[in-house]
């Protein structure tokens, strides 16, 4: 009887689900200046309860019914310290669904709305700021060393671990953030 019923709900579903059209979409997000994938970026679906968030390497994975998604609705692309951007379904429908988003790229910016290279900030002591400080992303040779006053930028998505080195201070490790303050502790071995 069991082996009855299950196949009259496979006879009667068949044809339901081969009329649904189901769009994936498997893609990343890039940084528009340094093309490297940006984690945690929400995508989506405006007036519609569908969305994603990438993951830490940029690649996220969509599924929609056709259906349901017309090519007139807008996808909203949108992470912290990245200016937003929408594109229409449409693209999905056109394209390859795996190309469409994949080029798409996000620009950071700044508080003037101006695009913006990399993460910047100040590195300082009890004693002000720390000149000459190394400033690096772990397990990399990409590096900044701190101005006069204490300052730098250096080309890291934020979130990664930057190891922060002074000749005067003990080393710290900070996770990467835009307008950091990184206070270092003197080392009176010196």
């Amino acid at each position: 009887m069991k082996t009855l019923l299950t196949l009259l709900s496979l006879i009667i579903g068949l044809p339901l689900m081969a009329q649904m059209n189901v769009v994936t979409v498997d893609a990343y997000v890039l940084d528009g200046i340094t093309q490297r994938p940006i984690e945690f970026v929400n995508l989506n679906v405006l007036e519609r309860d569908l969305g994603t968030v990438t993951a830490t390497d940029g690649t996220f994975h969509l599924e929609f019914i056709e259906d349901q998604i017309g090519q007139q609705d807008i996808i909203k692309i949108a992470a912290l310290g990245y200016a937003p951007k929408e594109l229409s379904i449409e693209r999905f429908f056109n394209n390859p669904y795996n190309a469409a988003i994949s080029n798409e790229t996000l620009s950071s910016t700044t508080k003037e709305g101006v695009a913006k290279r990399g993460i910047s900030g100040k590195v300082t002591s009890q004693q002000g700021p720390v000149q000459g400080a190394v400033v690096g992303l772990k397990n990399s040779y990409k590096r900044a060393v701190t101005d006069v006053n204490g300052e730098f930028t250096i080309d890291v998505m934020p979130g990664e671990v930057l190891e922060i080195e002074s000749l005067t201070t003990f080393p710290k490790e900070v996770s990467a953030k835009n307008n950091m303050n990184i206070a270092l502790e003197v080392d009176g071995e010196l």
